[in-house]
């Protein structure tokens, strides 16, 4: 069997998610902003602190944004809510991928 493009992985781990969101009933939206940047995070940590370490991390970034979205969805029910709740969602998950990277680069710098 020859040897997949990185074009054919892509397209495969996005019908992949594709199949994932609709099972857990996600919106596809929030991925689509995020995707690159998650990407990113994952590489690094596999490269850097800890390779099994690297899906967890993941997985530690979209509970602690799903979590903090849904105290700022309570705070806000009173205020009308979020104009979108997909960019809403998908900033705090930036704003963890970016704390994660910079907790990478202070271990390495560090080491």
């Amino acid at each position: 069997m020859a040897k997949m493009s990185e074009e054919e992985k892509m397209a495969v781990m996005h019908a992949w998610l594709d199949d994932v969101c609709t099972t857990l009933d996600l919106d596809r939206a929030v991925l689509d902003h995020v995707t690159p940047q998650m990407l990113d995070l994952i590489r690094i940590v596999a490269h850097g602190p800890s390779r099994p370490g690297a899906p967890m991390t993941a997985l530690l970034v979209g509970l602690d944004a799903g979590i903090r979205y849904g105290r700022a969805e309570a705070d806000a029910t009173g205020e009308g809510g979020a104009a979108d709740p997909n960019l809403a969602l998908a900033a705090l998950i930036r704003d963890d991928i970016d704390a994660v990277t910079a907790l990478v680069s202070a271990q390495e710098h560090d080491a």
